[in-house]
């Protein structure tokens, strides 16, 4: 797999720029945290770059589908596999997985005043952005290389998007950061009860970069 960026085994950890504040804000050896520092704004005051970004998904019914497959629709769940550049990003830097020193700020709220994709991914920055909340992001770096997150809804997802994430960019990585779609199992809806209410017939494309202008279409049918 191509290396994100050169690094033997003398370098040390490879940490981006924009995360030397967060390093500082998390405090010395001793564990105690300078709680007057924030991660969330550069030494000019003007706020840090994102060093993470998200996909949009939008869905849609299929052309299957009469009535809206959408209705009862109360969680949704979505994974994407991690490709070559993001699997060698998180080899090389475990200070950035979901339960690593800096990941953890990365993908927890925003009340760890790190980036807080856990409240960023719903909120509305799309003008056809699905209400919503998230219930959970979930990493997986073990035999696959998975990022499953699992959105509360709050109103109707047919026409709708939502964010998946959080993926780190292309300045971070160094690389073409790419998640891919596997199956049509890869997402689902649930009702209120937690039996499944609709399943994906067809999605496109198949691969997705962070921060990409196009969409994943996903199309839905209900289930019978």
């Amino acid at each position: 797999m191509t290396q994100p960026y050169p690094r033997d085994a003398r370098s040390p950890l490879w940490i981006p720029v924009s995360f030397v504040a967060l390093l500082g804000a998390c405090g010395d050896s001793s564990g105690s945290a300078d709680t007057s520092s924030s991660t969330a704004a550069s030494s000019t005051g003007e706020p840090a770059p994102l060093t993470h970004g998200a996909i949009t998904l939008e869905f849609r019914r299929a052309e299957s589908q009469a009535a809206n497959p959408f209705v009862g629709a109360a969680t949704v769940e979505v994974t994407m596999v991690y490709q070559d550049c993001l699997v060698d990003f998180y080899d090389a830097n475990p200070n950035l997985h979901q339960d690593g020193l800096l990941g953890a700020r990365i993908f927890g709220g925003a009340e760890l005043d790190g980036e807080g994709w856990l409240d960023r991914l719903c909120a509305p920055t799309l003008p056809n952005a699905a209400s919503c909340t998230i219930e959970s992001i979930s990493q997986t770096l073990a035999v696959a290389h998975l990022l499953t997150v699992r959105y509360t809804l709050e109103d109707d997802l047919e026409d709708r998007s939502l964010q998946f994430g959080p993926i780190p960019n292309l300045a971070t990585t160094g690389c073409d950061p790419v998640m891919r779609m596997t199956s049509a199992g890869a997402s689902k809806g649930f009702d209120a009860a937690g039996d499944q209410s609709f399943v994906v017939e067809s999605f496109a494309p198949e691969e997705a970069t962070t921060d990409q202008a196009e969409p994943i279409v996903i199309r839905v049918a209900a289930v019978e």
